[in-house]
């Protein structure tokens, strides 16, 4: 026989053997990194842990590569017919160990490929974000870490009979190089070393692991490999006490005699998966005793990570205990009907679970003190059981449909973070309720206990499958029924309505409407050296003539829109009202009115032609403002001899803007439409046309959102509608627009004192900007418009 055909061979079959394992993995990582940016504030961003996850991929290729190319060939009885043929026994333990490492490097390609896509090339910086301190050799650690697990992988199921039992003696023995490490800086090491060992005594512990596993797994190998040994009967009284029996306690029901026989069929991994829930256990203990605050979180960490584990390889142990040899064959050709033989095989594991859940409870109750307990531990502790359970459920699920237990205890443990990514992001951005979550949980029992009859007959056909991905697209469908409802109902703007504001859009796009409003600026010298005396402090008037000509100054350097700025309308009508009330008194008794007159009709002028420059803005803040100045220009031509002190040319001008409701509906009408056009593009976050708008739900998921979405669609209809409207005739839209901007409606000039608010008798309106800033179109609509 061609010895070089035959090692092509093996090795070219072995690494086919991996590939549906790394391409699950590759599925699951992505469609988890793809959970966590949809659920991240900045989905542009990638975080520190979402690399993490990424670099995690070749680690949870070599947990399970040994087990499958081993383990799986030992259930199948194919390594003990390989070892029959004319082939070197090295040959095939060369040819495993150079597919598994071929598929490692191959792993870590595509780990670091994705990870340098998601991160955008930063993990090849000398100082990589991932870890924490930012040593370059926190990268080969890793590698040879990951190495390590591999080549431990493959000695334990050459080792062991049972992959399932070799996957759960990897979990400690792949602390083995860290404990050798700990131990060798605690013996020769100084105190940092104790804390963290250094990477140079890490990197040669692990290196001496790699060497020792590969001596190990190279003897076990060729043993399990060369002849077999006899069965040896036990003859001592001591030995025949401890020996695997039939006949000892044999239950006569039914149902017990399943219980029976699943337990001692998976009596190993029911021991294993209870001496890591026990270590979790300890772990969550010890973090829990820690005093104050100060608690740990790797303790945590490596708690959860435990539990879960552990949790994941109980549910695959439902299911794929009976697929070894097909012997739940036995029991389908026997006529067991479906459901106890379900239950029988829920039942142990999820009994020992709930038993290490309480137990785990009453210990972390008792090494709790009094003045430890918090809020925060208990939800640390609800969600650590929550996760178990989780990753129990979904993992039984999993190893129904598997063909492996290999497959099924290296994709159970990610179908389950999936899972549990999946409904922690549906309860968080699409807003479902606990109760629907709890229901969506339970599907992977519903499907298993619907399935199960087809599966005892080892019918996987096109009915079993179809059974798998219903409930699998149920899963995924049922979460998003509440978005789904509240798309349907909620009421949004009309057609008509959106018709017309992206006309006015498409009218203004190429225009300079969408130009940010110039901002004035009401800057004096006094103001800059605010609290001086003598030099530097001007008087009132100089500190007036001062403001006038920067306002007016600013004014002439453009010819466009500008902000209108509280500061700046207070400080108009501030000096307005001033100098009216100097022009009030005796003629005779004021030898600068002239001068007095002169500074009222410019300010009036500057007022006026702010007023006029804000109708250009496309901001609906600018909008009111200007409104709030017309008011009060309206107001100074009311008062009593206003005609002596007014000039004739600036009275003009003031009635010609205010009885120029056309230019000014039109204003309104293209702010509505830019301001609208600007916050649903994005582009204004969480602001319409410069005014916030009010959060009625504090919450951030997607139900919310296109609720408020809508509620904003809605209101910036009620303003179109608002505009057009009669004058005096809109206290409905006003009742609308004050439910939405949560403002009492007497804003809105509802109520007995709404005329105090609302100018509908401008000898009645309490005029004071800084009151306008919280909701829109308050003077929109009201009586001043038609005083002239």
């Amino acid at each position: 026989m061609n010895r070089s055909l035959a090692f092509r061979t093996l090795w070219w079959n072995d690494l086919r053997q991996l590939t549906p394992v790394a391409a699950v993995l590759v599925v699951l990582t992505l469609a988890l990194h793809v959970i966590s940016l949809i659920s991240a504030n900045d989905p542009l961003q990638t975080s520190n842990w979402q690399v993490l996850l990424l670099l995690g991929l070749p680690g949870l290729f070599a947990v399970g590569a040994g087990a499958l190319l081993v383990g799986h060939e030992k259930e199948t009885r194919t390594i003990r017919w390989l070892s029959t043929l004319p082939i070197a026994r090295g040959d095939l333990i060369r040819a495993k160990l150079l597919s598994s490492v071929v598929g490692l490097i191959l792993m870590w390609l595509i780990s670091l490929g994705l990870a340098a896509v998601f991160s955008a090339g930063e993990i090849f910086r000398a100082e990589m974000p991932w870890n924490g301190t930012g040593d370059a050799t926190a990268a080969p650690t890793w590698i040879l870490h990951s190495t390590y697990l591999l080549l431990a992988g493959l000695a334990l199921a050459w080792r062991m009979q049972s992959p399932i039992v070799g996957m759960l003696t990897l979990v400690p023995v792949a602390t083995i190089p860290l404990l050798v490490a700990g131990t060798v800086c605690y013996a020769f090491g100084n105190s940092r070393d104790l804390i963290s060992p250094s990477p140079a005594i890490l990197l040669a512990c692990q290196l001496l692991s790699i060497a020792g596993v590969i001596w190990w797994g190279a003897r076990a190998a060729l043993a399990d490999l060369g002849p077999a040994k006899p069965y040896r009967i036990p003859q001592h009284v001591s030995e025949q006490l401890i020996a695997p029996t039939q006949s000892l306690g044999a239950p006569k029901l039914p149902f017990a005699a399943l219980l029976w026989q699943v337990t001692r069929q998976n009596r190993a991994t029911l021991l294993g998966c209870g001496c890591l829930l026990a270590i979790a256990i300890m772990l969550a203990s010890a973090h829990a005793g820690h005093p104050g605050r100060a608690k740990p979180d790797n303790e945590l960490a490596l708690a959860t990570f435990v539990c879960f584990v552990a949790s994941s390889w109980l549910g695959v142990s439902v299911f794929q205990g009976d697929k070894r040899h097909n012997r739940i064959s036995f029991l389908a050709d026997r006529g067991l009907p479906p459901l106890p033989v379900w239950l029988s095989r829920q039942l142990p594991p999820a009994a020992l679970l709930i038993t290490a859940a309480l137990v785990g409870a009453v210990v972390i109750a008792v090494n709790t003190s009094r003045a430890n307990y918090s809020f925060e531990l208990l939800v640390e502790i609800l969600l650590l059981a929550l996760m178990s359970f989780s990753g129990f459920i979904f993992s039984q699920w999993t190893s129904q449909w598997t063909s492996s237990p290999i497959v099924s205890a290296v994709v159970g443990p990610g179908v389950s973070i999936a899972a549990a990514a999946y409904l922690s992001f549906a309860f968080t951005t699409l807003a479902a309720p606990i109760w629907l979550l709890t229901i969506c949980a339970m599907f992977p029992l519903f499907a298993t206990i619907i399935l199960m009859r087809r599966w005892m007959d080892c019918k996987h056909d096109r009915i079993f499958w179809a059974g798998q991905t219903a409930w699998l697209v149920g899963l995924t469908l049922v979460p998003t029924i509440p978005l789904m409802v509240t798309l349907g109902t909620t009421e949004s703007m009309s057609r008509e309505t959106r018709a017309e504001l992206m006309a006015v859009v498409q009218q203004t796009q190429f225009t300079s409407a969408l130009i940010q409003p110039t901002e004035l600026m009401l800057t004096t010298k006094q103001t800059a050296n605010e609290g001086l005396e003598g030099e530097n402090h001007l008087s009132p008037k100089d500190a007036f003539q001062t403001a006038k000509d920067a306002l007016r100054n600013q004014l002439t350097s453009s010819d466009g829109a500008v902000q209108v700025n509280p500061r700046i309308f207070d400080f108009l009508r501030f000096e307005i009202s001033m100098a009216r009330m100097r022009l009030t008194g005796d003629p005779a008794q004021q030898p600068d009115r002239a001068q007095t007159i002169a500074n009222y009709n410019e300010l009036l002028r500057i007022t006026l032609q702010i007023a006029r420059r804000g109708r250009l803005s496309y901001r609906l803040i600018d909008q009111d403002g200007a409104d709030l100045l017309e008011i009060a220009l309206l107001t100074e031509l009311d008062h009593a001899g206003s005609s002596a002190t007014i000039e004739p040319n600036v009275s003009r001008e003031i009635m010609d803007t205010l009885r120029d409701s056309t230019s000014r509906h039109r204003a309104r009408r293209q702010a509505i439409a830019l301001s609208w056009s600007q916050w649903s593009q994005g582009k204004q976050f969480r602001q319409y046309g410069g005014y916030y708008l009010p959060d009625h739900d504090g919450s951030f998921s997607w139900q919310q959102s296109l609720a408020e979405f809508r509620r904003a669609e809605l209101m910036v209809q009620t303003l179109w509608q608002l505009n057009d409207a009669s004058v005096g005739k809109n206290e409905e839209l006003r009742r609308q627009l004050a439910e939405y901007w949560r403002v009492a409606p007497i804003r809105y000039g509802l109520g007995p004192d709404g005329n105090s608010l609302v100018a509908h008798d401008p000898s009645q309106f309490f005029l004071e900007m800084r009151m306008y800033p919280s909701a829109p179109a308050t003077q929109w609509r009201a009586g001043w418009e038609r005083q002239r």
